[in-house]
């Protein structure tokens, strides 16, 4: 591709992302849960990374080397697990941040998912000790 056709398609990925973020009311363009809109943002931001050329980084001795490109670190989404789950690792001795750890899940995340459930989990810890 030439300079001007890289410029083009350039500006047409700007335009659409222009275009998608005037829908996009939520900004969650860094968190793990984000809008449609945030996720076709990100996909054209990698594009545009792939159309940006390398650029020349210039080291203090005066040497030039090529740029690398940075790619975009994947996030590994937290595996899924019932409550039913949780409480039995609680009964086997697992702390609340052990657990959290062992389905991928931030301790914050975590938190916000216990407290939701909070009685749900009290009748099934009622229910497994009787057993």
């Amino acid at each position: 591709m030439t300079d001007n056709e890289l410029l083009e398609k350039r500006l047409e990925i700007l335009e659409q992302v222009n275009r998608i973020s005037r829908f996009c009311l939520c900004d969650n363009t860094n968190t793990k849960q984000s809008c449609e809109h945030c996720e076709k943002m990100k996909s054209l931001g990698d594009q545009l990374l792939k159309l940006i050329k390398p650029r020349k980084i210039i080291k203090a001795d005066g040497s030039v080397t090529e740029g690398v490109m940075i790619e975009r670190r994947k996030r590994s989404k937290p595996k899924e697990f019932t409550i039913e789950e949780y409480v039995l690792a609680r009964i086997k001795g697992f702390t609340d941040t052990q657990f959290a750890s062992t389905v991928s899940m931030g301790s914050r995340t975590f938190v916000r998912w216990k407290s939701n459930n909070l009685k749900e989990i009290n009748r099934m810890k009622k229910k497994l000790k009787v057993k």
